[in-house]
């Protein structure tokens, strides 16, 4: 499926966060560790990359950029989750593009999980190189 967005770069990551209402408050994510550099108003049609193995994210980006797609930012996941707050509850998703490295190099993305048995919608950062599960999506947009 497709799910189609319009992403506003002018807005904030805390005000983005600010607009989901998530279950809880996460002190990692900011705008200092995830800038936004982008502005305007971007449309744009994205979907979900799904794998049915572990992979890493060296090995997601690689083949998702081989099958003409994008891993996308934490803005456009951020406007995602707001537009489209049920899907999180399904499955956990990812943005790949959204990486930010801490004081010891290790590269940080932001995903968004939840509960659907009593609707909770969270957020959380998830390294780079984890092994991501088959049960993981990760939002990008393609060609």
């Amino acid at each position: 499926a497709n799910y189609s967005l319009n992403v506003n770069y002018d807005l904030s990551v805390d005000q983005l966060f600010a607009a989901n209402k998530f279950s809880n408050n996460y002190d990692g994510i900011s705008p200092r560790n995830f800038s936004v550099e982008r502005k305007g108003i971007r449309e744009i049609s994205v979907r979900f990359y799904k794998f049915n193995h572990y992979v890493t994210g060296d090995e997601a980006v690689r083949q998702i950029e081989a099958d003409g797609c994008v891993s996308e930012d934490v803005t456009t996941l951020l406007t995602f989750a707001k537009e489209y707050p049920l899907e999180q509850l399904r499955f956990p998703i990812v943005a790949l593009g959204s990486g930010s490295l801490d004081d010891s190099f290790n590269n940080w993305n932001v995903f968004l999980f939840g509960r659907y048995y009593d609707l909770e919608r969270f957020y959380g950062l998830i390294t780079f190189d984890s092994n991501f599960p088959p049960n993981y999506r990760f939002l990008v947009s393609c060609k």
